[in-house]
């Protein structure tokens, strides 16, 4: 716990003001003789649920009014200063493709203070620092994974030109001012790589003609990627059950990359077809909304058999067609 300090008028008053979205705090600090930092107040208030809808920089200037109310009597004796330096945001992507480039970004509001030196830290490993102040201003760090175009970095930006699978980790920006003060802010975001497939998931299994009755196991096997697709199977567009299916997993290559695989089993009967036709589809996702790929098949009911679709021209052996229509498959094995 800091000690508390008798305030002197003679000396500045220094504050040091948050806003979280809940509540606003306030530090009143002042400097001794040799410059040694001194609490001499905290006040804390948590907010209405009015004020908790205002906007960041809203709770912000509240939070300084505030506290020149509540110290009044000292403040308003002396000289002081309000300080509020704090990183506004930080853009960091949750995932990034390997062989693509990043952009970095950290923005920060000085309030009334002067920049000392912005760092880039990898997993608390510093490996870029802009100085404004000092000759060389932009200084980079070599480590495994990050791979800088200095000429289009900057003090809010860096910009890494190609993603490794070392690029992965907890990414923090640190923003620090100068004298007197030497404020320190940071914020930390984690990066995950990704390896996209090259193509879809596969189907595997079954057999060329069932009845009904009849159970039908099917496997999906996702393309090599990192991490590895998440798989899920859909009866006619409709999302199947895990009871419906067996994860088996992920199996782990030597080159890091990763196949899933997961399979469907089926009684078929009549409620399930639509039109004649029974759709079986696999859906390979990666984080979301990155790539969304599927393989389909599709099951047709002929005279009381249930046949995979085969490719163009190709008939069904021994079924005896209820008219003179042409029982064959036209459907492909797979779109």
């Amino acid at each position: 716990m800091p000690t508390l300090h008798t305030p002197d008028i003679s000396h500045p008053f220094w504050f040091y003001t948050d806003a979280s979205a809940t509540a606003i705090g306030t530090c009143l600090a002042q400097h001794d003789d040799v410059g040694k930092e001194l609490p001499i107040a905290f006040f804390s208030k948590k907010l209405t649920p009015t004020q908790m809808k205002w906007s960041t920089i809203e709770r912000e200037a509240f939070c300084v009014l505030e506290a020149l109310k509540k110290f009044d009597t000292w403040v308003f004796g002396g000289l002081a200063w309000a300080r509020t330096v704090r990183v506004t945001d930080l853009v960091v992507p949750p995932a990034a493709v390997v062989g693509e480039s990043v952009t970095l970004m950290c923005s920060y509001d000085l309030g009334n203070e002067e920049l000392y030196v912005v760092k880039w830290y990898k997993d608390d490993i510093e490996f870029y620092r802009y100085e404004p102040k000092d000759d060389n201003q932009f200084i980079y760090f070599p480590q495994p994974g990050i791979d800088i175009d200095l000429s289009r970095t900057n003090s809010n930006i860096v910009f890494l030109r190609t993603v490794a699978l070392d690029s992965a980790g907890n990414y923090k920006c640190q923003v620090s001012t100068d004298a007197p003060t030497y404020s320190c802010v940071q914020a930390v975001k984690e990066m995950n790589v990704i390896i996209l497939p090259i193509e879809g998931p596969q189907i595997t299994g079954g057999e060329s003609t069932y009845e009904l009755g009849d159970n039908v196991t099917l496997n999906c096997t996702s393309a090599e990627s990192k991490p590895a697709a998440k798989l899920q199977w859909f009866i006619n567009g409709q999302s199947v059950p895990d009871e419906n299916t067996d994860d088996h997993g992920v199996f782990v290559k030597k080159d890091r990359l990763q196949i899933s695989s997961k399979s469907l089993n089926l009684k078929l009967s009549k409620r399930l077809f639509r039109g004649g036709k029974l759709s079986l589809k696999c859906e390979a996702s990666f984080y979301g909304s990155v790539a969304t790929i599927s393989k389909e098949i599709t099951l047709l009911g002929r005279c009381g058999l249930v046949v995979r679709s085969w490719p163009q021209g190709c008939r069904v052996h021994d079924s005896k067609p209820d008219s003179t229509e042409d029982p064959s498959c036209i459907g492909p094995v797979a779109r």
